[in-house]
Formats: structure tokens, C-alpha cells, sequence
């Protein structure tokens, strides 16, 4: 597999918007999911087919690729991106084609050789002044092809790489999605001037140069969706926080500003986690947060499962009557329960809660405790 650039065509969006990305993110290396894995494989085999002329991915079904097997739907995607560059063979006989070309962007940071990419598909038809940059994208997140950096970044580094500024007119770029509905289709394009790609070159250098910097600043917005800290970061916080109180009341919302906050409140439900769990941090070591106080928690046992325990004890005992665990309007205790039911089901169905510390308003009548060494790493397995 390719090694990425930090500057590389998937992250100069983010870059760009937030020049303290890069810093923030450093050293975290966050773990392939399943659909990335998918994603790569997709991706792999299409580069395949395309390297081998395959037209018709059906060829490959049942191959396995970075350890996913080519199903009926991955066959289904690849031919609609193998379809479209056939296409355009077939209307180009004489273009120039280039398989997952590595692309550097030398003509604006001729001193840092990090900024480059690996694009899907470069399609050259050198006689028309056109240049083809196609993205295969095989996941369902909505990739809009218009004000897209990366395809903006591929076509400046293609532009640079081969030295085509004075011999292409435009570049088309190419988003292929076949896994996703949209409006305008799986295949969407959008056609990007010289003089644009000048104005994208220089927004790339700004983005590049501000991300230098040791104190780069951090912007939240839209482009924090996937950011790895982003249930810690202060930029974000302040920012989602803001968009659900800035008007002094959730009934003072338009529905333009319900659009805009409703996709954020998963980052703003973990970046108030985030707050919780950093105040217990530091109350546990000692620090003091006025109006707060630690206490012990009440233990109490709750059933994980209720149907499913019935039916265990059930099964254990057909002549077990389920109104015999409950008092009247709630279950019985776990204590009780042991004592009249099989206690290994209810071992089972009854876990015991956390016994750590938890951080309460001063009104809470439960009595403080004191910190030492070792409740300062509550909740840490050596």
C-alpha cells in the first residue's frame, strides 16, 4: 500500500480550514474500520482491472483484496468507474492514461517534498487541451465533485508532474460514487479552468504555510466530522456549543439553523463527555472545582436484560413463575433475587455497577470523601 503525505489530496480540505489540524492530530494513528478496509479494497481491485484491461469486474469476483472478497456489489461499483474510463477510450483513442500515477505538487513548495497524492484515474487528451482527474470513491458519506480540494490538489500536482500548465486548457474532475444516491447521479463532474486552478493553487500554499507554524490555529466547522480529537478539541467545543445556545433558546431556532446544528449534536453530546470525564480527571488527582464535590455512588445492581433473564430462568426452571421477582411497582434487589432464584443467572443478568468516585453539585446530601494517591488513578488497570 502507498504511503500518504500529510499534504495529501484526502486531508488539504481540512488543512485549509484549519491550519492547526496537522499539530493537533500528530503522532495519532487511528485504526482501519471496516468500511475503509472495504474502501481500499474496492480500490484495489479496480486499479487491477485497469492495469490488466479488464473490463468487466465480474472477472475478479471472489478475489480477495487487503483481505476483503469482491462480492456481487463491489463487481457493480468497479464496472460503473471501468465503464466511464472505456467510455472515454472509446471517444479518445489517442489519450494518454495513467493508473494510480504518484503526483507532486513542485511548482509552489519546490522545498517540501511531502505534498503529493496518489490520483484514481489521470485521462490525458492532449489534442483537446483536456485533462481527466477521476476519484473512484466506494464509501456512502456524499462526496460533492464542485469547490472539491482534492480533486483541485490532483489537478495541480498532474499539472506540475508532467508539466502540462501550458498545454492543457481545463481539467475535468471526475467523482465516482456508485454506492451512494445523488441528485446528480454516481458519476459527477465539474470542469476547472487554468486561472481557477491558480486561485486553488494559492489557497493550497496559504493552507500549507499557515499549518507550519507551532501555534497554527484550530477552526472548527463542518470539516471536524472525522477529526480524531474532536470530542477534545477547545476550537470545536466552543464552536458546537455555540451553535446550539447563541440564540438564547432552542425556541428561538430557524429551521435553516436546526439544518446547520442537527448533524453536529453528535460531536457536541461527546465534547460535553469530554468535559465531564476531564473534570473527574483532575478531581480525582486533587483539584479542587468550586460547587463540586467527589462522593461514592450508590451500588445498586439493575438487570441488564429483563426478557432475557426470564427466559433463562425459565429455561432452568419451567415451573418459575416471573411475578415472583417483582415487589410491587419494581424488581426486586439483586441480593434478594440471589436467595430465591438460581444466584448464577442472576450473577449473570445483575452486573456489579462501578464503584468509582463521581463528581456532584456541593446540594448533593451524599457525604464527600477525601482524595489520596491511590483514588488519583481510579479507574486505571496496571
Amino acid at each position: 500500500m502507498a504511503i500518504h503525505s500529510r499534504y495529501g489530496g484526502s486531508k488539504i480540505g481540512v488543512i485549509i480550514a484549519c491550519a492547526g489540524y496537522l499539530n493537533a492530530t500528530k503522532g495519532i494513528i487511528e485504526p482501519e474500520g471496516k468500511q475503509a478496509k472495504i474502501g481500499t479494497a474496492a480500490h484495489a481491485g479496480a486499479e487491477f482491472c485497469l492495469k490488466t484491461r479488464v473490463t468487466n469486474a465480474e472477472f475478479i469476483k471472489g478475489a480477495t483484496f487487503y483481505g476483503c472478497e469482491v462480492d456481487d456489489e463491489m463487481v457493480d461499483g468497479i464496472n460503473v468507474y471501468l465503464r466511464f474510463v472505456e467510455n472515454l477510450k472509446v471517444k479518445y483513442p489517442d489519450a494518454v492514461i495513467r493508473i494510480e500515477p504518484k503526483v507532486r505538487m513542485s511548482s509552489v513548495v519546490e522545498d517540501d517534498p511531502n505534498v503529493f497524492g496518489y490520483v484514481d484515474c489521470l485521462i490525458l487528451v492532449i489534442d483537446k487541451g483536456v485533462l481527466y482527474v477521476i476519484d473512484f470513491k466506494f464509501g456512502r458519506v456524499i462526496v460533492d465533485v464542485v469547490d472539491n480540494a482534492q480533486i483541485a490538489h490532483y489537478a495541480i500536482s498532474a499539472l506540475d508532474t508532467y508539466k502540462l500548465w501550458y498545454l492543457v486548457d481545463k481539467v475535468v474532475g471526475v467523482i465516482i460514487q456508485p454506492r451512494q444516491e445523488h441528485v446528480d447521479g454516481y458519476v459527477r463532474e465539474t470542469v476547472l479552468t487554468i486561472d481557477e486552478l491558480m486561485v486553488w493553487r494559492d489557497k493550497i500554499v496559504d493552507g500549507i504555510r499557515a499549518s507550519k507554524h507551532k501555534d497554527a490555529v484550530r477552526t472548527a466547522g463542518a470539516h471536524c466530522k472525522y477529526c480524531p480529537i474532536r470530542g477534545e478539541c477547545r476550537a470545536r467545543i466552543i464552536h458546537t456549543l455555540s451553535l446550539t445556545f447563541s440564540r438564547g433558546g432552542i425556541g428561538n431556532l430557524t429551521d435553516d439553523e436546526l439544518a446547520m446544528i442537527l448533524p453536529e449534536l453528535p460531536a457536541v453530546e461527546k465534547n460535553i463527555q469530554a468535559i465531564k470525564d476531564h473534570a473527574l480527571t483532575i478531581a480525582r488527582a486533587g483539584t479542587s472545582i468550586a460547587g463540586y464535590k467527589l462522593v461514592r455512588p450508590s451500588l445498586q445492581s439493575k438487570c441488564s436484560d429483563v426478557p432475557a433473564f426470564i427466559r433463562e430462568m425459565k429455561l432452568a426452571n419451567p415451573d418459575f413463575d416471573e411475578s415472583t421477582i417483582y415487589n410491587p411497582g419494581r424488581m426486586k434487589g439483586k441480593t434478594i433475587l440471589k436467595k430465591e432464584c438460581d444466584p448464577k443467572i442472576v450473577q449473570k443478568y445483575f452486573p456489579t455497577p462501578d464503584a468509582s468516585s463521581a463528581l456532584v453539585e456541593l446540594s448533593n446530601p451524599k457525604a464527600a470523601i477525601s482524595v489520596d494517591a491511590a483514588q488519583a488513578f481510579e479507574g486505571i488497570t496496571l
